[in-house]
């Protein structure tokens, strides 16, 4: 008789890239920045982050039980907020800027830039996102609600990790923004 066999591997991947974009700062990079800020303000100055994970190492037809996506919330909002993770559906570069206008030389995503490429926003440059603030899907792949503290937030995201290993969805990574916009 064959005998079925089940190998079941945990692992923890860091960040491939990650960078975080403002809407009333449009054409800055900060890609270089060590912290990620998702928030939610009057008057056009939202703010969302992005991160991509390299997950190659799953092999090709592997099954993923479960994934999250673990943050740690350094700062609390005055009140409980939600936070979605939206599958990102275009590539993007994390850039060196660290606030500053994007340029060659830095290079990375804004809030109307997938990478640099004007600076100007059509909505159909070939560096452009199709929609200012990024390109990604409507419905975020799992919400949280924020903690009364600091501390960790997660995300069931096996949906996407499957898809990607899958080859179902290109791996663009997550674009995090507060679900009250």
């Amino acid at each position: 008789p064959s005998v079925a066999h089940a190998i079941v591997i945990t692992s923890t991947y860091p960040a491939a890239k990650d960078a975080m974009i403002r809407e009333d700062r449009q054409i800055e990079n900060d890609g270089a920045g060590n912290q990620f800020e998702v928030m939610s303000r009057n008057g056009g100055r939202n703010r969302r982050s992005l991160m991509e994970f390299d997950i190659s190492p799953i092999p090709a037809g592997s099954t993923i039980e479960s994934a999250a996506l673990r943050l740690y919330l350094q700062n609390s909002p005055a009140g409980q907020r939600t936070y979605g993770v939206h599958r990102v559906t275009n590539s993007w570069l994390e850039g060196t800027g660290n606030g500053n206008n994007n340029s060659p030389a830095i290079n990375g995503v804004t809030w109307i830039e997938r990478q640099y490429g004007n600076n100007i926003w059509t909505g159909a440059g070939p560096w452009d996102w199709a929609a200012r603030g990024g390109d990604f899907l409507a419905a975020p792949t799992a919400s949280t609600p924020t903690p009364a503290a600091v501390g960790w937030m997660n995300w069931n995201v096996v949906v996407d990790v499957s898809a990607w290993v899958s080859g179902a969805a290109a791996n663009f990574g997550w674009l995090t923004k507060d679900a009250a916009e």
